[in-house]
């Protein structure tokens, strides 16, 4: 269990350092969360969700196109295939 509390703590310190500050640089969003998903079995790694939030859907398709691949990449390079990545769009109702 250090191990993994050791890349809990470095993946964490790289959304906090890295992802989520190149995200919000592009200008393409207004906010952003860091949410941990509690309902896993303790024996799994657990898994930490990034929600940005955008003015528009036009400014999340733009993210998407020009910057997504690019910011995943790098997250690959330093967590190789711990990393799973994907863009859902949220449009809010109300």
């Amino acid at each position: 269990m250090p191990g993994k509390q050791r890349s809990r703590k470095e993946w964490i310190a790289c959304l906090l350092e890295f992802c989520i500050p190149a995200v919000m640089k592009t200008g393409l969003f207004q906010s952003s969360k860091l949410f941990h998903l509690p309902d896993q079995d303790e024996a799994t790694d657990k898994t930490f969700v990034v929600q940005f939030f955008a003015q528009n859907l036009e400014d999340c398709n733009e993210f998407i196109r020009l910057h997504h691949n690019g910011i995943i990449e790098e997250m690959a390079a330093r967590f190789g295939s711990s990393v799973l990545s994907f863009a859902t769009r949220l449009e809010a109702v109300k």
